[in-house]
């Protein structure tokens, strides 16, 4: 149908507004004949927003020169909310003055269509521009090579002595008997936890658990008082036998694994970790359990992503009654070793560079076709009269290395099943650079990514021994020295090498932790939208640089050389990811970050985030600003549509105990009715603000989101236990008020259940409203693979097109909700009033299923309603307005 020739517009402030209109005109005038598709869009594309201008213009010149001299027009603070739509009316096509009129000042309009697509070329959403200065840091600039090298040193720290009294609670996690009667004495709780391939708790304070399930070892934790608990991880003191493959996976399980699994469960606990290992630190004797190393990836990207405390000790053997007086004592810095009675910690020096005297001969390379390989490789070649076999899984002649193709060999291996033998040469050198810069977030973890530069160190131990090269030199980097947020298993692997070159052994061996290369290597393509990392590369490394810093840190005889153009203090802000809170009160650091998210100078504390230009991205940009200001974790379903400043400060001090179920208040309401929408199967309840918005007023509001969201895992309930738990939760939320649920897809099933939990407690809610379920019976085994995508992707959507952490947490709880359907038998209600609202449109990519099942689960009379959307569609404008009504009544 020709839509109604009213021309509608609005924006945040009057100044888009003004600049919005000009780029409309702007735009009619070029294209008169996308008048109609232009009317349509306006009127029911976008969301309406405060100012607004509209009139009735018969055709694009009559709007051409409306819109240049059109004045906004504020709607009075909350009028728009105050005119619900089932008060909104229809738009009269014989009558579009009246209908310009109504608009303007606040009313609904049902414009009598789904929201139509704007014409392809037509300008976006104007925004008003304001110049803002904000202090940015002083560049960090590159020093001269000379400056560039350090080795790490261990100097003492203090002498060992007796340990104090404490009154924190003490967790010994590991295997064996775990007797340390230092530590009893000292603590007046000690709780040991063996491992076990299952959860079992033996007595007041034992316990049987996986330390590898992160849900078992937050059974343990829920188990404890909520005072300061210390977590001494003693798993690495177990590993044994000789350095090779089986005692390599064993270090995996003790130092990445179940620490990171650890990490996971304890997220919102007030937690110091303490990883125990013997002879992995080349403080004062060499290293004889160099797998250990790997506790450098924890130890450095473990409190950057968490924020939970975490230092590594390094025992000379696995007596743990002397970590007493470290637990108890001053808090040490993050890496330390007990040697000849004292406590030692690692620093650094300079490094005075030397000539290299590289011999001729052959020499090997382990990714030697990569960036730092074949950089590597030429310095070799020009250095020495010798040969250099290149080793990758699919070799090639760099286009560097072909002035000497005569004297460059290809090997084509995979290391993770190469061995020494498949290598019958005489080598003079080894040089380790192979591997990949996979990685991922300790919550999100899954298997190691790091098995081709582990393999490859296995490798070259055994060459070294085999033919005892004149030298060996692995490619570590700086990220075991300092972390970085994805990148547990990236600074763990090179916590081993470094490690390795620090064993006693036949080859003069050399680790160098190397700064990022900026032209080449596996930095270069990684995190092309970060921009401390595109700094980090701007003052990396060129080829030239690298081949000339290779010969000076193998010419200095030294076990490990780290590489820093920029000096190591500043090579660590590249690196790490600010912990610690700020000095200013939470009001002052949080508002002036807010500000700053929000492009404003100041903000009034009581005017809704969403009027002053937030959305759902902004939000998780704020939840981001509280974890990282204060180390606290804000539930993103706390902010609600209605979220205020003051608001938002309130919520961030009642962030730090939260409870299994949160009900969230979005709205407190002056009626006695309160509605309570449930999540989706995504979790997350920010699809449901265009309901809230379209809902009067005075009607109160809460959600409940996923607690998976939350979590480290999703919590694995069925729907009946879910269903119990919410009811249970909702039951001592605002006493008094007569309540309705909602809920909308998986919400609905949930909802189902509470409103049978409620008949079952003899209180029946007011009224039950499903917005489009699933027919009974359904499940993820509905789903195509493609499907199940489609169901990402459009959860994802639905909640703001979130990305990053937050996207990974949405489909795990997707996932995990599609799976909970499976054999769920729906509850019959007896007492509960219920409307269902189904959308008779097929939702692209998605299952079509018929609801007939519902009739017989829902008592009569039950009000079915039909609306022509989407299954997503359903909660957006304008068709949501009808549910709105319903639930207002």
């Amino acid at each position: 149908p020709d839509p109604v020739r009213c021309l509608v517009l609005s924006a945040r402030s009057a100044a888009a507004l003004r600049l919005e209109a000009a780029r409309v005109a702007a735009y009619l005038a070029a294209h008169p004949e996308s008048y109609e598709d232009v009317l349509r869009h306006l009127q029911s594309g976008r969301t309406p927003e405060r100012w607004r201008i509209a009139a009735s213009c018969e055709d694009a010149t009559t709007a051409v020169d409306w819109l240049r001299t059109a004045e906004p027009q504020e709607v009075v603070s909350g009028k728009a909310r105050s005119n619900p739509p089932y008060h909104s009316r229809p738009a009269a096509a014989d009558r579009p003055a009246e209908v310009a009129a109504d608009w303007v000042a606040g009313a609904a309009v049902d414009w009598g269509r789904s929201p139509a697509p704007a014409p392809w070329d037509f300008p976006p959403p104007a925004f008003a521009e304001r110049d803002f200065g904000f202090p940015r840091k002083a560049a960090v600039a590159k020093l001269p090579e000379t400056a560039w090298l350090h080795q790490p040193t261990w100097v003492r720290l203090r002498r060992a002595g007796a340990a104090a009294r404490t009154d924190r609670v003490l967790v010994i996690s590991g295997a064996g008997p775990l007797t340390a009667p230092a530590l009893d004495a000292a603590y007046p709780r000690v709780v040991r936890v063996h491992a076990a391939g299952h959860f079992a708790r033996l007595g007041p304070d034992a316990f049987e658990a996986d330390p590898a399930d992160a849900a078992q070892l937050r059974q343990v934790l829920d188990a404890l008082p909520g005072r300061d608990v210390d977590w001494l991880h003693t798993l690495p003191l177990g590993i044994t036998g000789p350095v090779g493959e089986t005692s390599l996976d064993r270090a995996t399980w003790a130092c990445l694994d179940t620490p990171a699994a650890l990490l996971r469960a304890a997220h919102d606990r007030p937690l110091r970790t303490w990883w125990v290992s013997a002879g992995a630190a080349a403080a004062t004797t060499p290293v004889t359990r160099p797998e250990a190393g790997l506790l450098a990836g924890i130890t450095s990207v473990g409190p950057q992503e968490s924020g939970v405390p975490g230092h590594w000790a390094d025992l000379p053997g696995p007596d743990l009654d002397p970590l007493a007086d470290l637990l108890t004592g001053p808090p040490p810095p993050a890496r330390v070793a007990l040697r000849g009675g004292f406590w030692w910690t690692q620093e650094s020096a300079p490094v005075r560079p030397g000539e290299p005297v590289v011999p001729d001969g052959t020499h090997l390379v382990l990714g030697g076709t990569g960036g730092l390989g074949t950089a590597i490789a030429e310095e070799l070649l020009t250095r020495t009269t010798g040969r250099v076999v290149l080793l990758a899984r699919h070799p090639f002649l760099p286009e560097a290395l072909k002035p000497w193709a005569d004297r460059v060999d290809l090997l084509a291996a995979d290391l993770t099943t190469l061995t020494a033998d498949d290598i019958d040469l005489p080598l003079a050198g080894i040089v380790h650079a192979a591997g990949n810069p996979d990685g991922s977030l300790i919550a999100t973890r899954g298997e190691g990514t790091q098995r081709v530069k582990l393999a490859g160190a296995l490798l070259v131990e055994q060459l070294a021994e085999r033919h005892r090269p004149a030298y060996v030199v692995y490619c570590s980097s700086l990220s075991a020295q300092f972390g970085g947020t994805g990148q547990l298993d990236y600074a763990a692997a090179n916590g081993f090498l470094d490690a390795l070159a620090h064993r006693d052994g036949p080859a003069a061996r050399l680790s160098l932790g190397w700064d990022v290369w900026r032209d080449t290597g596996m930095a270069v393509t990684a995190l092309e939208t970060d921009a401390r990392h595109q700094a980090h590369l701007a003052v990396g490394l060129s080829v030239e640089e690298g081949r000339r810093t290779f010969a000076r840190a193998l010419g200095s005889g030294l076990p490990q050389v780290l590489v820093a153009t920029t000096g190591l203090e500043a090579a660590r802000g590249f690196h790490e990811r600010d912990t610690a809170p700020a000095a200013k009160p939470a009001v002052a650091d949080l508002t002036e970050e807010v500000c700053a998210l929000l492009g404003v100078a100041e903000l009034d504390p009581d005017v809704p985030l969403y009027d002053l230009g937030a959305d759902s991205l902004t939000l998780l940009d704020i939840v981001e600003s509280v974890k990282r200001l204060h180390g606290v974790d804000l539930d993103l379903a706390w902010l609600g549509p209605e979220v205020t400043m003051a608001a938002l400060l309130a919520k961030f001090s009642e962030a730090a105990s939260p409870g299994e179920v949160e009900v969230q208040v979005w709205r407190e309401g002056t009626a006695p009715d309160v509605v309570c929408l449930v999540h989706p199967v995504g979790g997350d309840v920010h699809a449901y603000r265009a309901l809230v918005e379209a809902l009067d007023p005075a009607l109160g509001v809460c959600v409940i989101a996923d607690p998976a969201l939350s979590l480290p895992d999703p919590p694995g309930w069925s729907i009946v236990d879910r269903s119990r738990r919410y009811h249970a939760a909702l039951h001592g939320k605002l006493p008094g008020r007569s309540w309705q649920l909602a809920g909308w897809s998986f919400g609905a099933w949930v909802a189902a259940g509470m409103a049978a939990e409620a008949e079952a407690a003899g209180q029946p809610v007011r009224a039950l409203h499903l917005i489009d379920p699933p027919p009974p019976g359904a499940g993820a085994a509905d789903y195509s693979d493609a499907q199940l995508e489609t169901v990402f992707e459009r959860e994802l959507g639905a909640s703001g097109g979130t990305a990053g952490e937050h996207a990974h947490k949405l489909a795990r709880a997707c996932r995990a909700n599609l799976r909970s359907m499976a054999g769920h038998a729906l509850p019959r209600l007896s007492a509960t009033p219920s409307h269902v609202w189904l959308a008779t449109e097929p939702e692209p990519g998605l299952p079509v299923t018929g609801r007939d099942g519902w009739r017989a689960l829902l008592p009569e009379p039950s009000r079915w309603h039909e609306l022509p959307t989407t299954h997503y569609g359903i909660v957006r404008t304008p068709h949501v307005a009808a549910v709105a009504a319903a639930i207002g009544r």
